[in-house]
């Protein structure tokens, strides 16, 4: 499993570098039309990441999609609380103070910068240095931790 994280994860740089004359056929290709006017190359790569990692872990639950659609389309929508599952070899990120935390999902618990942890508000303390919910602070509120 970690030999194809960290091959996705060189897939997903790779992408995020294209310049946006390479981007815009993958996005026409997943869309089936031009982006709209304005979008530029770094939205053009989250596209291209996105639809990679769908590819690879399947798509959102149709739940997920019809509330995204719903805000997408100017809906006020109140997430409602949801378990989020996590699976081993999923990756959280959240960005603190200007740098970017990633947080391997494990079979049980959790990997920050090479070192296991049973919680995610083991990590949240460590990287803020005060008490808090790892499952909000990494943005999956209707998650449990393992």
């Amino acid at each position: 499993m970690a030999v194809s994280l960290k091959k996705l994860d060189q897939e997903i740089e790779k992408l995020e570098e294209l310049p946006y004359e390479e981007l815009l056929p993958k996005w026409i290709k997943q869309f089936g039309c031009n982006p709209p006017k304005g979008v530029k190359q770094p939205l053009l790569a989250r596209a291209a990441v996105y639809h990679l990692q769908d590819k690879r872990f399947g798509s959102l639950k149709r739940e997920t999609h019809k509330a995204l659609l719903s805000i997408a389309n100017g809906a006020n929508h109140k997430p409602s609380a949801q378990k989020i599952e996590l699976k081993p070899g999923m990756r959280l990120r959240r960005e603190w103070h200007g740098k970017t935390h990633q947080v391997e999902v494990l079979e049980k618990g959790f990997e920050w910068q090479g070192e296991a942890y049973t919680s995610l508000s083991a990590i949240a303390k460590a990287i803020t240095g005060a008490k808090c919910s790892g499952p909000r602070f990494f943005g999956i509120l209707g998650g449990q931790e393992q």
